[in-house]
């Protein structure tokens, strides 16, 4: 018997970010992802890590600065 087809797709922008899997969005849907692509997901919180550095160094860069 074949398996239903599930979806899933991941939007990044620079705000952040929207996960859409199975019909569920928000955290649901990244636990879905964590089971489909686990490279997928770590992909993204890599991501989401180094923009959180880049934006804590800017920030302290420009406080510094004053």
């Amino acid at each position: 018997m074949r398996q239903p087809v599930s979806r899933s797709s991941l939007k990044i922008s620079v705000l952040g970010f929207r996960a859409r899997s199975e019909g569920r969005t928000g955290f649901a849907a990244l636990r879905a992802m964590c089971r489909e692509n686990p490279a997928l997901l770590h992909g993204l919180c890599t991501y989401l890590s180094v923009s959180g550095l880049l934006v804590v160094l800017i920030v302290a860069t420009t406080l510094q600065g004053r």
